[in-house]
């Protein structure tokens, strides 16, 4: 019923599946296992996982197999519902809802049954009973203190209106990992962070320099590139109208008002080439940061209202790329068309009036 009625499959560029073609692969599958169908305790012993389960499909129809071998050979399958579960059937997708989708297909398989624990558990397992990976633990800022590995880890879309966004928390070594510590911040630390989890009606940028170098978390990962130089040019660009239509053509839009990059993705973001740029186009990139960096942004779903995007457009295109100035009216038309799609606006009052 799912895959006849879902209609943003390519839009979501994910591929299902079919049911008669999972069945056939999972008949195939099972049938080469050695396994005696009539020990339960054999049974339990199996470990069957889909990493991209999408729909269930393929989990729905192995535990199908397995079940009916089982029956077949005198057990009793619907007494081993609860521990196929918990035990047996593993199902991890990119997209939550395909893992929920899941766990509720396969967990239909006798709906009568109770589950003495849910079956859908996040990646990355229990807080409290697995250790911690990194070597980093994250902690609030003290206040006047100036953390040796400065984080920008979190959204608070009220400090991040603004080029230039200040850490809000420090990463402190865990013991026994000073030096591993020492090669991440190596690694990976930038000034530059993009947005990855960009709700676009409520947040203004789609990246970001902290002040000095920072380690990015989840919301503000770290984009290294070849040249520190090139990220006053790449800034510049992400935040204009163009750059942010960029990020949401790019970005998952399974939510209104909100796209997501992932991290393969996040490289495929079409941005100004800053190794095409000229000495002189760099100088004045630098002096447009400057101009730029302290001025108030509004959420980019208001970018056809928002003053200091529209001078930032005009900026980069025609003053740093010396793009004729006519070129300005059909950009304003696009930005008004795009602020008016409802993944952009996402219902909010803040979308443009209809004229």
């Amino acid at each position: 019923m799912f895959q006849r009625l879902i209609a943003d499959r390519k839009f979501l560029a994910t591929f299902y599946t079919l049911p008669s073609s999972a069945h056939l692969l999972a008949e195939l599958a099972v049938d080469r296992l050695d396994v005696d169908w009539a020990n339960a305790d054999d049974v339990l012993r199996l470990r069957i996982a889909d990493f991209a389960c999408g729909t269930g499909a393929l989990l729905s129809a192995a535990y199908h197999r397995v079940a009916a071998r089982h029956r077949r050979a005198g057990g009793d399958d619907r007494a081993l519902h609860a521990a196929m579960m918990e035990r047996v059937l593993l199902g991890a997708d990119i997209m939550p809802a395909a893992t929920h989708l899941t766990a509720s297909i396969v967990s239909s398989v006798h709906p009568d049954r109770d589950l003495r624990r849910h079956p859908h558990l996040h990646i990355s397992g229990n807080p409290e009973s697995n250790p911690p990976r990194g070597p980093f633990d994250v902690l609030p800022l003290l206040e006047g203190a100036v953390p040796t590995y400065p984080t920008l880890w979190g959204h608070n879309a009220s400090r991040e209106r603004n080029l230039i966004v200040q850490p809000d928390s420090r990463a402190e070594p865990r013991s026994g990992c000073r030096e591993r510590a020492a090669a991440a911040w190596r690694r990976h630390a930038t000034n530059l962070h993009f947005n990855r989890d960009f709700r676009i009606n409520s947040q203004p940028l789609a990246a970001c320099l902290t002040p000095d170098k920072a380690l990015g978390g989840r919301a503000w990962p770290n984009f290294k590139l070849h040249d520190e130089s090139w990220e006053t040019p790449v800034v510049l660009w992400s935040n204009t109208t163009l750059g942010l239509m960029s990020f949401w053509w790019l970005g998952a839009r399974q939510q209104q008002g909100r796209a997501i990059l992932t991290l393969s993705t996040l490289p495929n973001l079409p941005v100004l080439d800053p190794r095409r740029l000229t000495d002189a186009q760099h100088a004045a990139a630098a002096r447009l940061f400057a101009e730029f960096r302290d001025r108030e942004f509004l959420p980019a779903n208001e970018a056809c209202r928002d003053e200091t995007r529209q001078a930032l457009d005009r900026a980069v295109l025609v003053d740093l790329l010396a793009l004729p100035d006519d070129a300005m009216a059909p950009l304003d038309l696009l930005r008004r068309q795009w602020c008016a799609e409802p993944t952009v606006h996402g219902g909010k009052s803040t979308r443009p009036p209809n004229r």
